[in-house]
C-alpha cells in the first residue's frame, strides 16, 4: 500500500520540474534577444566602422594626390590618374577585417575629379563620393580675398559685403556674388559683425567670431577660437577649435564641428540640408535648452571632439612658413624694402597742393595745371614691384575743396613720401583704361564730401587696378574714408587700420592691420583683383578644392 506522503513527493517533484522547465523557456527566450541584440549591435558598429574607414579613404587618396600636384603642379586630372595606379588606391584599417578602395574618375572634361570611396569591416559597407575640383597654381595678388584684417576685422551698420567681377560688368545687388570672404591672420585676431552687416563669403578668424545682432553669413565659418551667433543664420558649416555658442536663437543651414563647449537656447536650429553626418559634435560639455530643436544633441553620440585644426596664421617658426604666402603674412610684398627701393635716398622733394578752382592733369610723362599748361612735375625712372618704370616722387599730396585732378593717358604710378589727402568738394578722376598707383609713407584721407572717381572699375589692359595704394605708415588710421561717396581703390596697408565709415560704398579690396567697416555704403569686392599684376607674389602649386560630398 502506498502511502500519500509517497504520492505528494511525487508530485512536488513534477512541479519542480514544470518551474524548471518554464524558467528555462523565459532563460532561452532571453539569451535569443540578446543575442539579437548583440548582433545588431554588431551590425551598426560595423557599419559605423565602414563610413569612417569611406572617410578614410578620401582624405588618403585627397592627400596622396596633393602629393603629385606639389611634385608637378602642371598635372592634369588624367596624370593624375594615371600616376595614381590607374584610378585605383586601397588600404586598411587598423581594425581586423577593415578596408577600403577609392576609385578616382575625371568629370566634366577635366575641371573635376571625383573620388568614390567604398569602405568595409566585415558585413559592413559604406560608399562616399566626393567631388574635386582643380585648380592650377598660377601668380598670386595680395588682393585675393574681400576684406582681410591681419589683427581683427570689425563691421558695423547695415553695409553688405558681397562680390562681382568688373572684367564681366558692373556692380549690382541683383547679380553680386558670394565670393567676399573676410579673414584674419596674425594669431588670436577675431572678426565681430555687429548690426546688419551680411558676409557674402566665408569667414576665417585666427581668432573668434562674434555675429552680434543679426548679422548674416552666407557662407562658411571656421575660427581658431569661439563661435558667437546671435539671432543671426550661417548659410554653410560651423567650424570651431574653441567653443560655439547660439545663445538667442539663430540657424546653421549645414552642420556645427567645435573641439570646445557647445550651447544652443531656444529656438536655435541646425538644419543641415545636405546630411553630411551629424548634425553636431563637440568635445566639451553642453547646454541645450530647445526640447523641440537642439536637446537631442546632449546625447553620447554627438559628445565626440572632431579635432578641427586651426586656421592657417602667421608663424615665422614654422618649419614650411613661406613669408611670401598672403595667407600666412599680412605683408607678403614687404612694404618697408619696396618702400626703400623705390625712395632710392630720394631728398628735397617739393609738395604738390592743388589749391581752389585749380584743375591738374597727371598723365604717364608729365603732370600740369590745364589752365597754363606748363609742367609742374615730371617722372624719373625707379624700380617698382621688380620692374623698372616712370615713377613721380613728391613729399606730400593735397587736392583742396573745389579743385580737380584727372589721371589720364594710361597707367600712372606716384610715391608720395608723406600724407595724401583729399578735403572739401574736391574730385579726383581716373579716366577708363587709365590707372593710378599710389605708393605713400604717409596717411591717406578722403573726408568730407571728397571724390575718387574710376570711370572704369577693375583692371586696365595692362592688368593694373584703376586705383591701388600700397601703404607703409605704422601710424593709427593711417588709411580714412569717410563721407557719402563710392569709391573704387585696392588698398594694400598691412602696418595701420583702415577705417572706412559713412554711407559711401567702397568696391575693390582691403588688406590692412586692421580693417573697420562701419555705415551703410557696404563693400563690394572686385574678383577680377585676383588677376592684378602689380604686386603679385611666386605662382602657387595647383590644388584640389572639394566642391561636393555625399554619402550612400
Amino acid at each position: 500500500m502506498i502511502s500519500n506522503t509517497n504520492k505528494q513527493y511525487g508530485f512536488t517533484i513534477i512541479t519542480v520540474l514544470i518551474l524548471s522547465m518554464m524558467a528555462s523557456i523565459i532563460v532561452m527566450q532571453s539569451l535569443k534577444d540578446s543575442i539579437i541584440q548583440e548582433r545588431m549591435s554588431g551590425n551598426f558598429q560595423k557599419k559605423m566602422n565602414a563610413r569612417l574607414l569611406s572617410e578614410k579613404g578620401i582624405f588618403d587618396a585627397h592627400d596622396s594626390l596633393n602629393q603629385l600636384l606639389q611634385s608637378n603642379p602642371s598635372m592634369t586630372i588624367a596624370e593624375l590618374i594615371a600616376s595614381s595606379n590607374n584610378g585605383l588606391m586601397t588600404g586598411t584599417g587598423y581594425l581586423a577585417g577593415s578596408e577600403y578602395a577609392v576609385a578616382i574618375s575625371e568629370l566634366n572634361s577635366g575641371t573635376n575629379i571625383e573620388l568614390k570611396s567604398v569602405g568595409e569591416q566585415y558585413e559592413g559597407e559604406n560608399t562616399l563620393r566626393a567631388t574635386f575640383e582643380l585648380i592650377q597654381g598660377s601668380s598670386v595678388s595680395p588682393f585675393s580675398d574681400a576684406v582681410i584684417g591681419c589683427e581683427g576685422v570689425t563691421l558695423n551698420g547695415s553695409g553688405t559685403v558681397d562680390s562681382y567681377d568688373s572684367s564681366v560688368g558692373v556692380y549690382s545687388a541683383a547679380t553680386a556674388e558670394k565670393e567676399a570672404d573676410v579673414s584674419t591672420i596674425d594669431p588670436d585676431s577675431d572678426v565681430v559683425l555687429n548690426g546688419h552687416s551680411p558676409i557674402y563669403g566665408d569667414v576665417q578668424s585666427t581668432g573668434g567670431v562674434s555675429l552680434g545682432g543679426s548679422s548674416p553669413v552666407y557662407g562658411n565659418i571656421h575660427a581658431t577660437g569661439d563661435v558667437y551667433i546671435n539671432q543671426s543664420i550661417v548659410e554653410g558649416y560651423v567650424w570651431a577649435v574653441g567653443d560655439y555658442k547660439m545663445a538667442n536663437g539663430g540657424t546653421i543651414y549645414e552642420y556645427v564641428r567645435a573641439n570646445g563647449d557647445a550651447e544652443m537656447g531656444w529656438s536655435a536650429k541646425i538644419l543641415n540640408q545636405n546630411n553630411f553626418g551629424l548634425d553636431i559634435l563637440y568635445g566639451g560639455t553642453d547646454k541645450f535648452k530647445d526640447t523641440t530643436n537642439n536637446s537631442h544633441y546632449a546625447g553620447d553620440e554627438y559628445n565626440i571632439n572632431p579635432n578641427i585644426a586651426p586656421v592657417p596664421e602667421y608663424d615665422p617658426t614654422a618649419s614650411d612658413y613661406d613669408p611670401q604666402d598672403p595667407a600666412t603674412n599680412c605683408d607678403p610684398i614687404d612694404i618697408e624694402q619696396e618702400i626703400t627701393t623705390v625712395d632710392d635716398n630720394a631728398i628735397g622733394l617739393q609738395s604738390l597742393s592743388i589749391g581752389a578752382n585749380q584743375v591738374y592733369q597727371l598723365t604717364p610723362s608729365s603732370g600740369r595745371y590745364t589752365a597754363n599748361g606748363s609742367a609742374s612735375i615730371s617722372p624719373v625712372t625707379a624700380t617698382v614691384f621688380n620692374e623698372t618704370s616712370s615713377i613721380y616722387k613728391i613729399s606730400d599730396f593735397t587736392l583742396n575743396s573745389n579743385s580737380a585732378m584727372q589721371v589720364t593717358g594710361g597707367d600712372v604710378i606716384l610715391y608720395v613720401d608723406g600724407d595724401f589727402a583729399l578735403a572739401g568738394s574736391a574730385v579726383f578722376t581716373i579716366d577708363a583704361d587709365s590707372s593710378l598707383t599710389l605708393i605713400l609713407t604717409g596717411k591717406f584721407s578722403v573726408a568730407g564730401s571728397a571724390r575718387i572717381i574710376a570711370s572704369q572699375h577693375g583692371l586696365t589692359s595692362s592688368g593694373l587696378p584703376a586705383l591701388s595704394i600700397y601703404s607703409s605708415n605704422t601710424d593709427n588710421n593711417g588709411v580714412s574714408i569717410s563721407g557719402s561717396s563710392d569709391i573704387y581703390a585696392a588698398i594694400y596697408a598691412p602696418l595701420t587700420d583702415v577705417k572706412v565709415v559713412g554711407s559711401g560704398a567702397v568696391y575693390g579690396a582691403v588688406r590692412a592691420k586692421t580693417t573697420t567697416i562701419s555705415g551703410g555704403g557696404g563693400f563690394h569686392f572686385d574678383q577680377a583683383l585676383r588677376n592684378s599684376t602689380n604686386g603679385s607674389l611666386p605662382a602657387t602649386s595647383s590644388q584640389l578644392v572639394l566642391k561636393a560630398l555625399k554619402y550612400y
